[in-house]
């Protein structure tokens, strides 16, 4: 895959015409041709995959100034952010552009006359990053019928209307993170049948009713943000009952029985930094096809015994969590998992029997806070690898493993020395490897 990078810096210069055109040649041969700010010719000998201008300056794209690029992707990088430099387009600036199926603007204060966006009606993705929008760009977007990806991040956009994407009826992918609250009204999405996915990541949202009525079938929600006027999560799954995967950030949630009861058909569940304070018993029961639950930096104190009961799924995250610090009996039971992440957390003591009934690849309870581990600590559990390494460990009590299953234990470097696998009741066959 071939790439140019074009700096607006004279590199050579070919030739100065009467009317004061100036036009630059790079290292590969593409020709940039400009009269004071205005971008006049674009021209390259060969084909490239993508063409990339970086811009220093308050840029104006004039007329047919692309004519001849035939390239798939086209990217205008404006290097200084603060205050938002200008791109200007007029009609015609992107007439006689064929080739081009994805257009990309980044850290730009657009402005443009008439509609210089319906010679891109061929585009299929379109980002607008930093774009300085304050309101969905609904007359640009009305020119480009065929797109399949929109992503508008890091702009300034506080409401979403009724029909803002009525004209994107091929959309399968739409991120609107921004640092602003956002308002969804009612319909806002209407004519995103297609959608795959969705992400909407802001400090706040205000979901007006019916405002996901639109989405039959959609996969994949990303959401980052609190939930206004007493939304629960509940009522996100009741709306997409075929949801596979979601993601839920910077909220602020309590997990209470049934709220995952119409959300059957998710396998990836991430529930990273929402304050959450307690797992309670059962609260997962009902996710028979979840493969990954990530529950990670949030601020639990309480994992209540049988939260995970029944459950088998590939990983279970519980790390960055220094609130933890207790693992009660029973927490772990009758739970299967490739993957327990437990680092981090701050765990001083583990109850006896707390992973009794645990089947497990990996049990990772790196960087804690660990100081002995009780012969009953471990009972009942069956893993390949457990995990103790970078804790404060100075003893473990005789036959501490004899209940457990495992191939392999890693341990800090200062017990390996003196480890005797026949007093903590460990067979001649289990591996024993330290932190360094």
């Amino acid at each position: 895959m071939k790439t140019v990078i074009v700096s607006f810096l004279v590199i050579i210069a070919l030739s100065v015409f009467a009317d004061e055109e100036i036009c630059q040649r790079d290292q590969r041969h593409l020709e940039i041709c400009r009269n004071s700010e205005v971008i006049t010719r674009v021209i390259h000998p060969e084909n490239y995959d993508y063409v990339i201008l970086d811009c220093y300056s308050n840029t104006t794209v004039g007329p047919n100034a692309f004519k001849n690029l035939n390239t798939w992707e086209l990217q205008f990088v404006f290097v200084e952010q603060e205050p938002p430099l200008m791109l200007s387009i007029s009609p015609g600036s992107f007439a006689g552009i064929d080739y081009i199926f994805h257009l990309h603007i980044q850290y730009a204060n657009i402005t443009y006359t008439g509609n210089p966006w319906s010679d891109l009606a061929r585009i299929n993705e379109f980002k607008c990053e930093g774009c300085a929008f304050t309101k969905i760009p609904t007359d640009i977007l009305s020119s480009l019928p065929n797109l399949e990806k929109l992503i508008l991040d890091n702009n300034r956009i506080e409401v979403c209307p009724e029909n803002a994407f009525i004209a994107l009826n091929k959309l399968k992918y739409l991120d609107l993170s921004g640092e602003n609250g956002m308002t969804l009204e009612s319909g806002c999405f209407n004519g995103l049948e297609k959608l795959q996915e969705l992400k909407i990541n802001s400090n706040s949202f205000n979901l007006n009713p019916g405002v996901f009525n639109t989405f039959n079938n959609l996969p994949n929600l990303n959401m980052m943000g609190s939930f206004e006027d007493g939304v629960t999560l509940s009522d996100v799954f009741r709306t997409f009952p075929s949801l596979n995967d979601f993601a839920l950030l910077h909220s602020n949630l309590t997990l209470e029985p049934e709220i995952f009861s119409g959300a059957q058909s998710l396998r990836q569940l991430r529930l990273l930094r929402n304050n959450i304070t307690n797992i309670p018993k059962n609260v997962f029961q009902n996710l028979s096809s979840l493969a990954l639950l990530n529950l990670g930096e949030n601020s639990i104190t309480t994992i209540e015994p049988g939260a995970f009961s029944g459950m088998k799924v590939f990983s279970l995250v519980i790390s960055s969590i220094p609130t933890l610090q207790v693992i009660e009996t029973g927490t772990f039971e009758n739970l299967s998992v490739d993957l327990l992440n437990l680092s981090h957390c701050n765990i001083s003591v583990i109850k006896p029997q707390a992973f009794n009934g645990l089947n497990a690849s990996w049990v990772d309870l790196e960087n804690n806070t660990l100081t002995s581990i009780g012969p009953e600590d471990f009972a009942g559990m069956q893993t390949e690898i457990l995990i103790l390494a970078k804790n404060d460990l100075t003893e473990i009590a005789p036959d501490a493993f004899k209940k457990s299953t495992m191939k392999q234990l890693v341990l800090p470097a200062r017990l390996l020395a003196t480890a005797n696998k026949t007093t903590w009741g460990l067979p001649e066959s289990v591996i024993l490897t330290s932190d360094e």
